[in-house]
């Protein structure tokens, strides 16, 4: 009889939440999308203007200093990959863009397409706001 009990305790919680919440990452919204690409974007061109990759340990002092960048960057994609939006497919490859823009090794031409997004998202924003 212990054992039932054991077993049912252990077992009922799981079953209890298997249907999960209906809106998961609630937090997630295109104004936080646009929050992150812009700090991405911003702390991308500092990267390339402050070290020379070429150089071992400059980029060694770029990793350490900036290394913990990438996992925002990440998390960037996975928000965009949540979010209900007409254009995801563009703001999940603007969101890779701006992982290679934060990384130390990359050229700084990979932060081109983000401005474009960046405007984007701006003005829909904006929009959104007016209404």
């Amino acid at each position: 009889m212990r054992r039932f009990f054991l077993v049912f305790f252990l077992i009922v919680p799981f079953y209890a939440n298997a249907g999960g919440p209906t809106s998961s990452f609630s937090g997630d919204s295109l104004h936080k999308y646009y929050v992150e690409l812009y700090y991405l974007y911003d702390t991308g061109l500092a990267i390339h203007q402050e070290f020379d990759t070429s150089d071992l340990s400059q980029l060694k002092a770029c990793s350490s200093k900036y290394g913990y960048i990438s996992t925002r960057a990440k998390t960037l994609i996975g928000i965009a990959n949540r979010l209900n939006h007409p254009n995801k497919s563009e703001l999940i490859s603007t969101g890779w863009a701006a992982l290679g823009c934060v990384k130390c090794t990359t050229d700084v031409s990979v932060c081109e397409p983000i401005p474009a997004t960046l405007e984007k998202v701006k003005q829909e924003l904006l929009a959104a706001r007016k209404k």
